[in-house]
């Protein structure tokens, strides 16, 4: 699998494991590195029965973490694979892909199509320089992406 998926039919799109690995491979190029204390030595990837996808342990603080943690898909409940269709359909649409076609295509909410529509627009604005793929699932600070996303969506209906 390369660095930009070529087509939708490519695995990271359809298989929940495939697309943690695809954004592992591109946010830990050399390893897993814990997000909180930013250890890379004492760091192994859990693998039980009852272990969510894609959960690694940091033996240093002692905490579990996920590729998730500080980018744009942390705090939500959206499959990855899902993330990364909606990637690549909004990258490769210019502009023209709609809320409607965008649900249809992912199975999904209008809501969370808003908010993953909401999330990738920040996201590539936020980075500048780089493809699509590189610009939305760059690591930001975790208490700055938190902070981003509460501040956008405290509004008053």
């Amino acid at each position: 699998m390369g660095l930009i998926p070529s087509s939708i039919a490519d695995p990271c799109f359809q298989s929940e494991e495939e697309a943690y690995q695809f954004v592992e491979q591109r946010i830990w190029p050399q390893g897993a590195v814990c997000p909180r204390c930013g250890s890379a030595r004492r760091t192994s990837k859990l693998n039980g029965t009852s272990t969510r996808i894609g959960t690694y342990k940091c033996y240093e603080c002692r905490k579990p973490f996920t590729v998730k943690i500080g980018t744009m898909f942390e705090s939500s409940h959206v499959l990855m694979h899902v993330w990364l269709k909606a990637i690549f359909l909004l990258s490769s649409s210019d502009g023209r892909m709609t809320v409607r076609n965008l649900q249809d295509v992912l199975e999904v909410s209008p809501k969370t199509v808003v908010l993953i529509m909401r999330r990738i627009e920040q996201a590539l604005h936020r980075n500048k320089e780089g493809d699509a793929f590189a610009r939305v699932t760059s690591p930001v600070g975790r208490r700055r992406w938190k902070r981003q996303i509460t501040a956008g969506s405290s509004g008053s209906s």
